[in-house]
């Protein structure tokens, strides 16, 4: 019999003592889990407090990679509720469709023993945030036409954000009309912002302006939308004349798209047409060249541009018939700025008899070049071009077409 009762306590000793200092929270596994969910979801709405456990053998409660919950505790209770920091949650977390929060946990227990516990409380999203858009006005002014399938978009974009956690598309749109179309809206994968492009659908030449209705709907339940407004304006080149040239808040406007010189035999620039700027010109309006400074610089006096030769062009250069200078026109405090391009064509006498190019393996002279470049360069400066209008977005042009 003595010998039975020294088992029975000897086994029921440790057991005892081991229950006494090990972490309780109630009805929480912390012997085998490391995880535990606070039961239902809530709506992201909600404020207050999530749950409250009776615990026990807890000397020390200590928080971890804690953002969004408020936790207490005292020698009996364990309390989590919503902390200030959730109102903040689904701006400052990624799309998902299983929303949810977490908190870590670190227990101090009796007798020098401790747990690690996480506790995560998942979230409706209610679509409770309608989309936002980068600017309730869009204003575009071009000049002298706007090109078939032209992306106005390119010179101003139109971006919207929502914030709504499992909302991952939205749908821009403009009423039905002959001159433009939105099309479906681009996901930025990463900043929950979306972007969509405006389109020309014809050659739109001036005087031409019309104001569009922007509308932006997200695809939550129920769903939310937003308004704003696209204005287009097309200027003729005598508007653009007439307007004050003192005006600083407008990027410089070149007198042509596209100019065509001739390199001489005595090195020297003969220009067909003056290079002059007809809008947007200041006192500290500023005028360079982006390449090929090696061998020009450019003289501005008044509104009227000159090239000159700093020293004489290289054979390899002169070999290729000809070259695209490309000038740029700056306002102090603007971030867009006015530019032209250059054709020179270079002096029969400077090429190679031999000339010839081949692309793509087949021989192509250089008349078939220099005529298909300047094409290319025409089209590409022309849509350059336009960009630098958008800038004057406060520019009333209503009566002005």
């Amino acid at each position: 019999m003595s010998l039975i009762i020294f088992l029975v306590l000897g086994v029921l000793g440790p057991i005892t003592e081991g229950t006494s200092t090990t972490c309780s929270i109630e009805n929480v596994n912390t012997q085998w889990l490391t995880t535990h969910n606070l039961g239902n979801a809530i709506n992201d709405t909600y404020r207050g407090v999530l749950a409250v456990f009776n615990i026990t053998n807890i000397q020390r409660v200590r928080e971890k990679n804690n953002r969004y919950f408020n936790v207490t505790w005292d020698s009996h209770t364990l309390t989590l509720a919503t902390g200030d920091n959730f109102d903040k949650y689904e701006t400052e977390n990624e799309y998902t469709s299983l929303p949810s929060i977490s908190v870590d946990l670190h227990f101090e227990c009796t007798k020098d023993s401790t747990k690690d516990m996480t506790f995560v409380q998942n979230i409706n999203d209610t679509n409770n945030h309608a989309p936002k858009l980068s600017q309730t006005k869009y204003e575009y002014a071009l000049g002298p036409s706007i090109p078939k399938g032209f992306i106005l978009t390119d010179l101003l974009r139109i971006k919207a954000v929502d914030v709504d956690i499992s909302n991952r598309q939205l749908n821009f749109q403009i009423p039905q009309n002959p001159y433009f179309k939105i099309d479906k809206a681009v996901f930025e994968d990463g900043s929950k912002q979306y972007s969509t492009k405006l389109v020309a659908l014809q050659e739109i030449p001036a005087p031409f302006y019309q104001e569009f209705e922007l509308n932006v709907t997200d695809s939550g339940v129920p769903p939310r939308q937003t308004r704003g407004s696209i204005t287009v304006t097309v200027l003729k080149p005598e508007k653009l004349v007439t307007e004050n040239t003192t005006d600083v808040h407008h990027p410089p406007v070149f007198g042509k798209n596209f100019y065509l010189a001739y390199y001489t035999n005595a090195h020297e620039i003969e220009m067909e047409d003056v290079v002059t700027i007809r809008y947007g010109l200041t006192n500290a309006t500023i005028v360079k060249l982006t390449n090929y400074n090696d061998y020009f610089y450019v003289k501005f006096r008044n509104e009227t541009i000159t090239l000159n030769v700093i020293k004489e062009l290289p054979q390899d250069i002169l070999a290729t018939g000809f070259i695209v200078v490309e000038l740029e026109a700056v306002n102090e405090g603007l971030n867009s700025s006015g530019r032209t391009a250059l054709l020179i064509e270079f002096s029969d006498s400077m090429l190679s008899s031999g000339c010839e190019i081949f692309i793509f393996g087949y021989s192509v002279g250089y008349p078939t070049v220099l005529l298909t470049s300047a094409i290319l360069t025409i089209i590409l400066i022309n849509i350059c071009v336009l960009g630098v209008f958008f800038n004057k977005q406060k520019m009333s042009v209503s009566n002005k077409c």
